[in-house]
């Protein structure tokens, strides 16, 4: 630290800075997947599917690319999606305002899989990744008279899940292999029930890091400590441990995969109408 900065700030000029970290960055050795080709899930108020890769690339279709990583000569995977757990926060506060979220998703467990074939859409500030389109919007479709509350709040948590499984789609084709296992965390990952629905929906194993919460904070923590040489690349995994693993349930995948063919023809069938709507 320059001595005239560390004096004012009552810091002794000895005093290390280290850079601070995009969000992206950060979560990549928060959950400890710091290794090339290893994916993380944010379920946050956004979402994004990011991993490691050795190249740079960018795929403007879907609103995928490489960017600078954590290492020289690697890359990040980014994208985005504008809604995930904000999804829940809506459905809350639209339908359920004395509700809390412990309740909420109570709910969405006395629903059956598949909402009874209730698709929901969360497009709440349009799209990014792997459409971008800002006038997408969020709907409920296949809404019958049969129903329920329980059924709307299930299918918010399957609807962002089918998201996930849209975009995890193209980031597998933008990186040519699987991507399984992927770590989970943000405020959505808290939830048992919503990490199960990710790994039903995406067919694939969702490894939730402890305090999913801090992720993104702990990462800051541990890019100091690797940049001061406190520990290795190596030691970063064991230093954000796992938590709870949930394996796709083979019960569920009928269900889900019917259901989601159904999903990316929902924005097709109502791309016009969203430009008509939302100018």
């Amino acid at each position: 630290m320059l001595p005239d900065v560390a004096s004012s700030l009552g810091l002794p000029p000895s005093t290390r800075v280290i850079t601070g970290l995009p969000d992206l960055h950060s979560a990549t050795v928060g959950v400890g997947a710091v290794g090339l080709f290893e994916a993380h899930l944010a379920i946050s108020t956004s979402a994004w599917i990011g991993a490691p890769v050795p190249f740079k690339k960018t795929d403007i279709t879907h609103q995928i690319a490489s960017i600078p990583g954590l290492r020289a000569g690697e890359y990040l995977v980014a994208n985005n999606h504008e809604t995930a757990g904000r999804c829940l926060q809506w459905v809350r506060d639209a339908m359920f305002p004395t509700a809390t979220y412990d309740d909420l998703l109570a709910l969405a467990a006395s629903a059956p899989v598949g909402s009874h074939d209730v698709l929901f859409a969360p497009w709440l500030r349009g799209e990014r990744s792997p459409v971008d389109d800002r006038r997408a919007r969020a709907g409920f479709h296949n809404v019958g008279v049969e129903v329920t509350g329980a059924d709307l709040v299930r299918a918010v948590l399957e609807g962002v899940a089918m998201n996930a499984r849209w975009l995890h789609e193209h980031v597998e084709r933008f990186c040519k292999r699987t991507l399984d296992p992927i770590r989970i965390f943000g405020g959505g990952a808290a939830s048992d029930l919503w990490c199960q629905i990710h790994a039903d929906v995406m067919d694939r194993t969702i490894e939730r890091v402890a305090a999913p919460r801090d992720a993104g904070l702990r990462g800051a923590a541990l890019f100091a400590a690797l940049s001061l040489g406190l520990v290795g690349w190596d030691e970063v995994g064991p230093l954000a441990p796992v938590d709870r693993v949930f394996a796709p349930d083979p019960a569920t995948r009928s269900t889900y995969d019917r259901l989601f063919a159904e999903y990316p023809g929902l924005y097709t069938s109502q791309r016009k109408m969203f430009r008509r709507l939302n100018r």
